[in-house]
């Protein structure tokens, strides 16, 4: 398996993916604060056929507090 390149690699890597990484926590968090229950929505899952078992799709319902 290829190794993830979405903020690149070696002098090529992306000077803001520092940034990116906080601004995603800060807003994660915020969303777990404000939010009561996390639930799977009504349309189906997607699972990728792959060796690893990860999703390609999981839409969720989000309630707020």
């Amino acid at each position: 398996m290829k190794p993830n390149l979405s903020f690149g690699g070696g002098m090529h890597y992306c000077i803001g993916a520092k940034l990116a990484r906080m601004e995603m926590v800060a807003a994660l968090s915020r969303l777990a604060f404000r939010a009561s229950v996390f639930a799977p929505a009504a349309s189906p899952v997607r699972q990728l056929k792959t060796r690893l078992r990860c999703y390609a799709s999981l839409p969720l319902a989000i309630r707020p507090a």
